[in-house]
């Protein structure tokens, strides 16, 4: 195969090589029949191929891929992406290669600042969507070349892509990626035009703004949207409708040429284009796809999360509305309503009050999970974000060398944490009040009785406000006895100043502000994803305790419970413990917290055990919830069977040094409770060692 770049546009053009990428034909197409599109250089596909073979890439491919399940969450899914595509960010391009790109270069866009597209053979094929892959703008000199190919050349296993890998054919043997090379257009408005509105089909749509096409794409900018009749050009409306980007008769030409380019490839297209001093450049074109949603709230079946896993991909403007309105207003509405609830008398209600109030509070329960699902989660991205620019300015060996910068924050968890040593150091020092709560025998009042209130007060989650738990204050007494045995352990100093200051130095100086910026929207969105839960856990607290008020009183809540033990976390990440794997086994999964530990596990597969967990034991579960992490002082290590760098589990144990291994298949099924294991949180494996 040829791996040679070839000029694929103008007079000069080459005939195209087997399965360039839509975007190449199509720019192809519209150059031979005179519309003015950029000079473009296709990098084929061969290129690709012959770069992953060099660099033995292709068996690393394949073995990440084989790993790859259907049932894997969007941790997973992200983690996976991030380790393939920093991967390809730490090899080189072979010298040939190189030199050919940038002769070819100097022939045909000599001095010009490049874009750099990408063009797989399934882009824009039918089942795949705009935004599926990368592109780099901006390029200048051969190094900034050579990271953006390997960075489009890694898009092809973003986790977009991975999700569509069945339907796209993506396999580690047989996928590649051309690269297009192109010269930076800098117009004076820029925008997307969809000849045929999705929705309606009788209209187009113009979505412009000043300065860039891509600002428009990735929603980084405030964009004017026209609809206009594609029958009589007549505009039908604006917004915003004051100082217009795009005049009137502007947008009228450009649908005529939108029009023309639709009857060339005879379907509706999805155009972006950019304005100059000459006239309209068109950048790319290609049929106008949409992606049906479902009418679930957060936009999947069961049969199909991938919608919504789509969604989870957030434009940097994007998160930082997100952060807006989920700590000015979501997790203040949150607070508020389990506070109100609070306030109200479960006791003083007849049967026909308390069974309505169990069914209001079950609606404002599925109200705040559906926000949690539609804004909290996504806010996640951040971290991705940062992740991404961090690895792309350092190529660090670790992918998740990152997260470090993310440790040392004002989790929730952490302040309970902190209150429940508080408890510890009381009992410690005082032994008559040590022996009395061994004989369960709680204070009404004192210290030690204040702190404890104070801690119900404000985590009341551990005191069975929730449904996980049944043990009240006798249980969380336990777990403080427990804690008042040993030292407590140290939180682990951040230590990440000169990191923070690598980081920052390798950015270009133009760009180091806005790296400042996605550090602190990351710290913000790391933090949060802890914390929310605990949010969401009050209310789910409240609920919980009108249902268990209601059973008391001997209510048929039939249907209510069903509901309630569908959606709850329980039936998710609690299994029954069987079938154990012999000693000697190795087990594999995600290295989430640096580390090595031994000691005997503790399998949790009931909420009481955590109430039993004792100092230095191996904590092994399905999930560890934030309303669980209270544990983690105590653990000489973690093992989760959900994988991924940022499952509560893998917070939780960054923030105290604990040895972390996460994404450990049937883990909880695999490991028998008081085996003796050793767990790897460098390597991300956990061996088994003797047997009970």
């Amino acid at each position: 195969m040829n791996s040679q770049p070839i000029l694929v546009t103008g007079r000069d053009s080459s005939n195209l090589p087997p399965l360039s990428g839509a975007k190449a034909v199509n720019l192809r197409h519209l150059s031979l029949h005179g519309f003015v599109v950029p000079a473009t250089i296709l990098v084929p596909p061969a290129a690709y191929a012959e770069f992953v073979r060099h660099t033995g890439l292709s068996q690393r491919i394949e073995a990440v891929t084989a790993s790859l399940r259907e049932e894997m969450r969007w941790e997973e899914i992200w983690d996976v992406s991030l380790k393939l595509r920093n991967a390809f960010l730490r090899q080189p391009l072979p010298k040939p290669m190189t030199k050919a790109i940038l002769a070819a270069i100097e022939n045909a866009l000599p001095g010009a600042p490049l874009a750099v597209r990408s063009c797989s053979p399934d882009e824009d094929s039918g089942f795949s969507h705009a935004g599926m892959h990368d592109s780099v703008l901006e390029v200048r000199g051969p190094e900034e070349l050579s990271r953006a190919i390997r960075t489009v050349w890694a898009s092809l296993w973003t986790d977009r892509a991975i999700l569509y890998r069945r339907e796209m054919g993506l396999k580690a043997g047989t996928s590649d990626m051309a690269v297009l090379i192109q010269p930076m257009i800098y117009g004076r408005v820029s925008g997307v035009l969809f000849t045929a509105n999705p929705v309606d089909e009788v209209t187009a749509i113009i979505e412009a703004a000043p300065g860039l096409a891509r600002d428009v794409v990735e929603d980084r900018v405030e964009t004017e949207r026209i609809v206009i009749s594609r029958s009589s050009g007549a505009e039908i409306s604006r917004t915003p409708s004051s100082e217009p980007v795009l005049g009137t008769a502007e947008a009228g030409k450009l649908l005529e040429l939108g029009l023309e380019i639709e009857r060339l490839f005879g379907t509706p297209q999805d155009i972006e284009w950019t304005l100059t001093d000459a006239g309209p450049v068109i950048l790319q074109a290609r049929p106008v796809t949409t992606l049906a949603r479902s009418a679930n709230a957060t936009g999947w079946s069961d049969r199909d999360k991938r919608p919504w896993y789509l969604s989870l991909t957030r434009s940097h403007r994007n998160l930082l509305e997100l952060r807006s309105r989920i700590e000015g207003q979501i997790l203040p509405g949150m607070l508020e309503e389990s506070e109100r609830m609070k306030e109200v008398d479960l006791l003083a209600m007849d049967p026909v009050k308390l069974t309505a109030e169990v069914l209001r509070r079950r609606e404002v329960l599925e109200r705040w999970r559906d926000t949690y699902w539609r804004e909290l989660i996504p806010f996640a991205h951040a971290v991705r974000q940062f992740g991404m620019l961090y690895n792309d300015a350092l190529a660090p060996e670790d992918p998740f060398e990152f997260t470090v910068l993310l440790t040392g924050q004002d989790l929730l968890a952490v302040r309970r944490n902190d209150l429940l040593a508080e408890l510890a150091a009381m009992v410690r020092a005082d032994a008559a009040l040590a022996a009395n709560l061994k004989d369960a025998d709680i204070p009404a009042d004192g210290g030690f009785a204040e702190k404890l209130q104070e801690f119900i007060q404000n985590f009341g989650d551990l005191s069975c406000g929730t449904s996980w738990c049944e043990e009240g204050p006798q249980g969380i007494v336990r777990l403080i006895l427990e804690l008042a045995r040993h030292e407590p352990r140290r939180r682990t100093a951040v230590g990440a100043a000169d990191l923070e200051a690598c980081f920052v130095n390798a950015l270009p100086s133009k760009k180091r502000d806005f790296g400042v910026e996605v550090l602190d929207l990351a710290r913000t969105s790391y933090r949060l994803r802890d914390d929310d839960n605990l949010y969401l856990g009050k209310i789910q607290a409240r609920h919980d305790e009108a249902l268990a008020q209601a059973l008391y009183m001997g209510l048929k809540m039939d249907q209510v419970v069903r509901q309630d033990r569908a959606s709850l976390p329980k039936g998710n990440a609690w299994t029954e413990a069987d079938g154990p794997t012999a000693p000697g086994t190795l087990l594999k999964g995600w290295a989430a917290a640096a580390g090595v530990a031994r000691g005997n596990a503790r399998v949790v597969t009931e909420p009481e055990g955590l109430f039993s967990f004792r100092a230095g034991e191996i904590l092994v579960c399905d999930a560890l919830d934030p309303n669980m992490t209270f544990v983690a002082p105590l653990a000489a290590g973690i093992v989760e069977r959900r994988g991924g760098m940022l499952v509560h589990g893998a917070i939780i144990a960054r923030e105290y040094g604990i040895p972390c291994v996460t994404g450990v298949d049937e883990a909880t099924l695999r490991i028998r409770d008081g085996q003796t294991v050793l767990v790897d949180g460098f390597r991300g494996e956990v061996m088994l060692e003797q047997q009970v």
